[in-house]
């Protein structure tokens, strides 16, 4: 008999699977890039500060936050697709218990991340040659790193054993690994940014731990480490309890159901109005936008944001721990909605994918034009208020901001407005490109979580390592652009000019390839042709070995 046997299945799966190679490449290619950054900066800058301690900590933060969100891109949608699938009631007809399949499906989604992990160790592990960095703070970074991912991949079980829905399980694991990293810190009375002596709740929060070794204090480091190490496992072993019990629906729970459909879609009142009010305008928009709820506590969190930020702006002035805290929660919601605009858009062209019914509208009388277009319209429906809300939030972010600098002189107004009113075109324009790229590659990855991660990949990580090389070429060709006119304000011009046609680009790209191979995607037509090159030439029986 073999001990965890879908932990060595699924090991050796993962290990022959071409990104497991491809990411220890690509992980520290990543930290090379970061790293020679650094030295030439400093190299032809000359500022004299520590490179050591900065690099040090650039790598950490890049390597703390793939940890802390790895779990709501490899793991929040494990256990749910094998109940979606149907596959999940096969496993349990043997003996497995359900530890057996929970250490499974962890041990192969964390293959990848831990690999890509390990390759950039020795990475991390340069500023220790340059100075600044003692083996105590890298090897405490280490053990901080290794326990966020397991921490976030846990965390990730977890919400996958107890939900259905793919989208719900990505959202839940987002909002709730932001709460154990940043609520937990903000909600402890006991916790200081600058003082971290007594704890609480933000004991239990990997994020402190990466703070102590940020700031250098290690206070209850060891004590916090193994309550959030703790708390992993506790998630581990909630999922392999609730995992055997909750992967079927029972008859004696249709009232329960009953109340959650309910609660999902509404009455049955407010099932047939709605019903009514969008098929008028697609049967695709109704399909996506059926779900009267959907976002809910992102539009609560804009609100909340929306109130704090109005307060902030009539008391006129406000502490800079304050104001620090109001800029951190504007990019967290910014980024939080560009993760809620990438997941929706691509969630119809996977699920309809998967279900079949993609394949069934394209045998209606509705065009290819007409699905778009009806996504497009429920798109705008889940999201004109949030995004209204954040334009208002950013704009009195970035007015506070002024404020805080002090007051602009006349040389440098052009520059804070031309700041202000392209940081709202480029959030607008932001949200409609992860919306056209991530309704692409829903269609063509077929999982959402890989969507999820070819689109932030694509859109955002691969441009802004573009846009870093594109602001140091200052530094290493000033003679051929000239000081006099080529500083700050030209910079970010270039920049944002860049970055916008970067925006349109993607757009027109993944807008060109919806419309002309949809049709084709969606019947297999681009899949069914894939094996054709591995059939035997005509005339070649196949050779059938005898078993004697």
């Amino acid at each position: 008999m073999t001990l965890l046997p879908i932990v060595e299945r699924e090991l050796r799966v993962a290990a022959r699977s071409k990104i497991t190679h491809r990411i220890r490449i690509y992980a520290p290619m990543v930290g090379i890039i970061v790293t020679g950054l650094f030295l030439t900066f400093e190299s032809r800058a000359g500022t004299g500060f520590s490179v050591g301690t900065y690099l040090f900590m650039a790598l950490g933060w890049l390597s703390f936050i793939f940890v802390s969100f790895a779990g709501v891109v490899l793991t929040s949608d494990s256990v749910s697709e094998e109940r979606r699938e149907g596959t999940l009631g096969l496993l349990f007809l043997t003996d497995l218990r359900g530890y057996d399949i929970i250490l499974g499906k962890l041990m192969s989604s964390s293959l990848q991340s831990f690999y890509g992990l390990l390759a950039i160790f020795p990475v991390l592990a340069l500023p220790l040659l340059m100075g600044g960095v003692t083996g105590t703070e890298f090897w405490r970074m280490q053990l901080v790193l290794v326990n966020g991912l397991f921490f976030s991949l846990a965390l990730g079980m977890f919400v996958s054993s107890v939900n259905h829905d793919s989208q719900r399980t990505l959202q839940t694991t987002f909002l709730l690994m932001a709460v154990v990293l940043l609520g937990f810190p903000l909600l402890d009375p006991f916790y200081h940014w600058t003082s971290i002596d007594h704890l609480f709740l933000a004991a239990a929060s990997p994020g402190t731990t990466f703070a102590m070794v940020l700031t250098k204090k290690y206070h209850q480091f060891w004590s916090c480490l193994a309550i959030s190490h703790a708390l992993g496992w506790t998630f581990l072993v909630l999922a392999s309890y609730y995992t055997p019990r909750l992967w079927q629906q029972k008859s004696a729970e249709e009232k329960t159901e009953t109340r959650s459909s309910n609660l999902r879609f509404g009455s049955p009142q407010s099932r047939q109005r709605v019903r009514a009010r969008l098929m008028a305008i697609s049967p695709v928009c109704w399909l996506i936008a059926r779900r009267p709820r959907q976002g809910f506590v992102f539009r609560v969190l804009i609100w909340i944001a929306f109130g704090l930020f109005i307060v902030a702006y009539a008391m006129g002035s406000v502490s800079q721990s304050f104001q620090a805290l109001l800029q951190g929660g504007r990019a967290f919601l910014g980024f939080a909605l560009l993760v809620w605009m990438a997941s929706q858009a691509s969630r119809f062209f996977v699920e309809g994918h998967g279900n079949g019914a993609l394949e069934l509208l394209l045998c209606t009388p509705l065009t290819v034009n007409e699905m778009i277009q009806g996504q497009w319209h429920a798109l705008k429906r889940l999201f004109f208020w949030p995004v209204v809300l954040m334009l208002v939030v950013t704009a009195l972010g970035s007015i506070l901001q002024m404020k805080g600098m002090g007051a602009p002189s006349i040389n440098l107004m052009p520059f804070h407005i031309f700041t202000l009113v392209t940081g709202l075109i480029n959030l607008i324009l932001g949200l409609i490109t992860y919306g056209w790229v991530a309704m692409w590659l829903g269609l063509v990855t077929r999982k959402a979580n890989i969507a999820l991660i070819k689109t932030f990949l694509f859109v955002m990580i691969l441009p802004w390592f573009a846009t870093i090389l594109l602001q140091l070429f200052q530094v290493f060709a000033p003679g051929f652009w000239g000081q006099s006119w080529f500083g700050l304000p030209a910079m970010s011009y270039i920049t944002t000019a860049a970055w916008m046609a970067k925006d349109v680009a993607f757009i027109l790209w993944a807008r060109k390839n919806l419309y002309s191979r949809l049709r084709e995607i969606a019947s297999g037509g681009a899949i069914a042709r894939r094996p054709e090159n591995s059939l035997p030439p005509a005339g070649a029986p196949p050779v059938i070995v005898s078993p004697a």
